[in-house]
């Protein structure tokens, strides 16, 4: 009901156990993303059935020429040899040591492991979802195109001032040359912070009195996208089940280590965590999160 009820931290030699902590976001961070593309969506700067070309040449993003924003949101772009690279694992406490600051894109010679024969080059937009961070990473640029401001200074501007978010940072290589944000990941972020995005959401795009993301935009990214019923617009859904003992109506922002931002409609409850587990991926984490939590949610 929009106020919190339940926040508890355990300290490790990664993490120190208080609420101001930042842990990185790995792939959840591709719903914030989401939430920047919704933003200049209901700011009328874009659509999401436009051509990615039309605000980022496809000779700068490798992407098809037919490549829409939908494609990206959707994981449906037929890929892109084009990339940046990828979150870091976070420092231990202590750590100091310097790390690559404003890594741009370069162009591979071929897709990475496991891309489907064709990805980056003949896969035909819209044919097939392939997860993968690296077309969405392009959004980035086509807001900077749209808005004519720095995918950065819009996502401050625009979503992260208005959340009032307190500890929301880009690791060094999250942010490149031309001053453009990842949005496959490289966030860091307090649990708090998590939870901001995830209440937005619930809130159907509102925030104190404000709407931020068009309620319209909300619908569409969480309604089951043509090649995944299980994803929409760079958020897990579980109508399906993918997590099995949360409820269908639920969906989710989800990171590779344990960084999640659950959304529960039917109960108008937000359960964000910011863990860091290197021992299992998200589908494991969630289903084990799911086994605890499914005996104290309440029914309505």
């Amino acid at each position: 009901d929009g106020v919190i009820v339940y926040e508890k931290y355990w300290g490790s030699e990664y993490f120190l156990p208080i609420p101001t902590q930042r842990n990185p976001s790995f792939s959840s961070g591709k719903s914030w993303g989401s939430s920047m593309v919704g933003v200049a969506v209901t700011r009328g700067l874009l659509k999401v059935d436009d051509l990615a070309s039309k605000y980022h040449p496809v000779e700068e993003s490798g992407l098809h020429p037919m490549t829409t924003i939908k494609h990206l949101l959707t994981m449906s772009s037929g890929g892109t040899l084009v990339r940046k690279p990828s979150t870091q694992l976070p420092r231990k406490l202590g750590d100091t040591s310097q790390r690559g600051a404003g890594i741009n894109y370069k162009r591979a010679d071929k897709p990475q492991k496991g891309a489907p024969e064709g990805y980056g080059r003949t896969i035909v937009p819209g044919s097939m979802f392939f997860y993968d961070g690296v077309p969405a990473d392009h959004l980035a640029d086509v807001i900077a195109g749209a808005s004519g401001m720095s995918s950065h200074a819009f996502i401050k501007q625009y979503l992260l001032s208005p959340l009032g978010v307190e500890e929301f940072t880009y690791q060094p290589e999250g942010i490149d040359d031309n001053d453009n944000v990842r949005i496959g990941g490289s966030i860091e972020l307090s649990v708090r912070d998590m939870a901001r995005l995830g209440q937005l959401w619930l809130n159907k795009g509102v925030w104190d009195g404000k709407q931020l993301i068009d309620a319209q935009y909300i619908k569409d990214a969480t309604t089951p996208s043509t090649n995944n019923p299980a994803y929409g617009y760079l958020w897990w859904l579980n109508g399906t089940l993918r997590t099995k003992k949360a409820p269908a109506s639920m969906f989710f922002a989800a990171g590779a280590f344990g960084q999640y931002s659950f959304v529960l409609p039917q109960q108008n409850m937000v359960i964000a965590t910011m863990g860091f587990n290197l021992k299992s991926g998200p589908a494991q984490d969630a289903n084990s999160i799911w086994d605890v939590l499914v005996n104290v949610l309440p029914d309505n």
